[in-house]
């Protein structure tokens, strides 16, 4: 639990703090294993905010899962590119991971920043070419309509759609507005701006 990141339009710090807090791996797969020994779900999600950061602590469950041979078929909602990387991907796959939805939210330089997603296009980019070639199933979710969008800005997240995320088993999923949570930064500065009440 907890996100250390400060996306403006998030309240995953504000719920569950900003400091994360991991459990043991070895009590992740214990978990798991009797869960499938009593339940046999057909799969497990992951639900962390991000279950990629901190990244040597996904690395470290997928091995504890790999390591006791379970066969599991899991996914992950929260994949964030800051957090990507191929030996990553690699060990989600040997885990059994069979999806993942990954969150750049934008592939425009202005409007990463505007969301203060701490990472840049490139970053997006890279994991673009890391989740692809790991062939591990993918839905990309990305928002438009943010402070500081503009018609080019909203050109440059759909070119890159068009053009790098084109890969079979890849999902593109493009919501319109974002939403004004209480107590976000994005709220703090809409008041500000007088855009909503205090």
């Amino acid at each position: 639990r907890g996100c250390p990141l400060h996306c403006t339009y998030c309240t995953y710090p504000l719920l569950e703090g900003a400091a994360p807090r991991v459990r043991e791996p070895d009590d992740v797969v214990e978990e798991i294993a009797r869960v499938k020994a009593t339940a046999d779900p057909r799969g497990f999600e992951f639900v962390d905010a991000t279950f990629n950061v901190p990244p040597a602590h996904a690395a470290a469950i997928c091995d504890a899962i790999a390591a006791r041979g379970l066969r599991v078929a899991l996914s992950t909602m929260g994949f964030n590119p800051l957090g990507s990387s191929p030996a990553l991907l690699g060990a989600m796959r040997a885990a059994g991971f069979n999806a993942i939805m990954v969150t750049p939210e934008a592939a425009s330089e202005r409007m990463l920043a505007s969301y203060e997603k701490g990472f840049s296009l490139d970053a997006v980019e890279r994991c673009a070419d890391e989740v692809e070639g790991s062939g591990i199933a993918s839905a990309w979710f990305f928002m438009l309509g943010g402070p500081g969008e503009t018609k080019d800005t909203v050109e440059e997240t759909l070119r890159f759609v068009e053009r790098r995320l084109r890969w079979r088993d890849c999902l593109v999923i493009i919501g319109s507005g974002v939403r004004v949570f209480h107590g976000s930064a994005l709220a703090r500065t809409a008041a500000d701006e007088g855009r909503i009440g205090g």
